[in-house]
């Protein structure tokens, strides 16, 4: 005889006898002579106290200030100069970097430029207006044509004023992601 073939009588041989010790005659029952259900076993409860001062937590994550400002240049540019460093601290107020503010000065002149030609050109078509030369549309126009540059000029001049960065606050640089 094998030896599987011996396991397998074995095995056999314990699930008969485990279904014959689940029988029990199906009514639910108790035989007149069965022993009692065992006792559950007892169980003490302990309370767990911290006896010593606390071990080191190791754990992982990432630190950030209560208030961080990102700074950056508002138009793009070649930047002249950085006056500061990770880790230097500023007062508020104080440059940190500027751009090289050649093409956004000749920017600035050009709207300047633009603004005078628009106002001369309404004053001239007020004057032929009066006169009955030029129809109200054309008046209308040049009015138009002055107030586009004065948006004009005042955008190119705020972008021109974003051309250096300034502290807004006190504090310390923490990054610092470009080199003039």
């Amino acid at each position: 005889m094998s030896a599987i073939g011996a396991s397998m009588r074995s095995l056999v041989l314990v699930a008969i006898l485990a279904l014959a010790a689940c029988g029990g005659g199906g009514s639910g029952e108790k035989p007149k002579g069965a022993a009692p259900a065992p006792r559950p076993p007892a169980v003490s409860v302990i309370t767990i106290q911290q006896t010593g001062p606390a071990g080191a937590i190791r754990a992982t994550g990432t630190l950030a200030f209560q208030q961080e400002s990102i700074l950056s240049f508002k138009v793009g540019g070649v930047i002249a100069s950085i006056s500061v460093d990770e880790g230097d601290t500023v007062r508020a107020g104080q440059t940190l970097a500027s751009l090289n503010l050649t093409e956004l000065s000749a920017s600035l002149s050009e709207s300047d430029s633009q603004l005078r030609t628009a106002e001369a050109q309404l004053t001239r078509t007020k004057t032929l207006f009066e006169k009955g030369f030029v129809a109200q549309a054309r008046l209308d126009d040049a009015q138009l044509a002055l107030d586009r540059a004065r948006a004009a000029r005042q955008s190119v001049g705020f972008n021109r004023s974003q051309g250096v960065i300034v502290a807004p606050a006190a504090g310390i640089v923490l990054r610092r992601r470009a080199e003039p």
